[in-house]
């Protein structure tokens, strides 16, 4: 994976590992952590990889939702994105690639967001 933008690395003494970015230190956790089985990509890579190509993907984004998805058992997850309206609602499915098959529907996730006064409620079903 391609070097980080300007980051800086510093391993501290516990299990994070230390990343100054922009001038200011992000904890990441389990940095050593394969996300990514078959390349043995870590966690670590996977920021660093973030933050190597962050000033361009945000360029693309251009304001466009964007939705990242937790795996935290590793990459070998399934899924897809039912519905999107920005910036009121998004349906989607997930489930774990290989060990037990979630049924078809069991997974499915909705994110609902309204307004309500200065602030925003998030109705998750």
């Amino acid at each position: 994976m391609p070097g980080s933008r300007g980051a800086k690395t510093r391993q501290s003494d516990g299990e994070p590992e230390l990343l100054v970015v922009a001038g200011r230190e992000i904890a990441i956790s389990n940095p050593r952590k394969v996300l990514f089985p078959k390349p043995q990509y870590t966690k670590l890579d996977l920021v660093r990889y973030y933050l190597a190509v962050a000033d361009g993907a945000l360029r693309g984004a251009g304001g466009r939702p964007n939705m990242l998805v937790r795996y935290p058992n590793g990459i070998e997850a399934i899924g897809q994105v039912i519905d999107m309206v920005s910036p009121e609602r998004l349906i989607f499915t997930y489930g774990y690639a290989s060990g037990t098959p979630i049924a078809s529907g069991a997974s499915l996730v909705s994110i609902t967001l309204s307004e309500d006064g200065a602030n925003t409620r998030l109705h998750l079903t």
